[in-house]
């Protein structure tokens, strides 16, 4: 299983059922969180007016826990990603949010129960 391919069939799902007019392969995912605590994280920078929006992952989590990251990680991190093209769906963890969340497949919870911990 490739995450990356994963996330982009996620985007493209999800962008095609909320009518959102913006190129999956334009968001960069990355794996560059070290966090124990932290699977994934969606956001955005500005640059120059224009927003460059992104993923980061846990390379600990996809090594570990591959499975739950597609089915619950990456629809969490996609659902964010919606309501920051689309505000009037969600904001953050709101019920907006999570109906997002739910709507493209993921589970809508807030936390993960993933051990992250560096191993001894």
């Amino acid at each position: 299983m490739n995450f990356r391919t994963e996330c982009y069939n996620k985007l493209v799902e999800a962008f095609n059922m909320y009518g959102i007019d913006f190129n999956p392969s334009d968001v960069a995912i990355r794996v560059s969180i070290t966090s124990e605590r932290v699977a994934g994280k969606a956001g955005y920078t500005t640059f120059k007016g224009q927003r460059r929006y992104f993923i980061d992952f846990n390379a600990r989590a996809i090594e570990r826990y591959p499975d739950q990251l597609v089915k619950h990680t990456i629809p969490h991190e996609v659902a964010h990603l919606i309501c920051y093209m689309n505000p009037k769906l969600g904001d953050k963890h709101d019920m907006g949010w999570k109906r997002v969340c739910l709507n493209i497949g993921g589970d809508g919870k807030r936390f993960h129960k993933m051990d992250l911990s560096k191993k001894r």
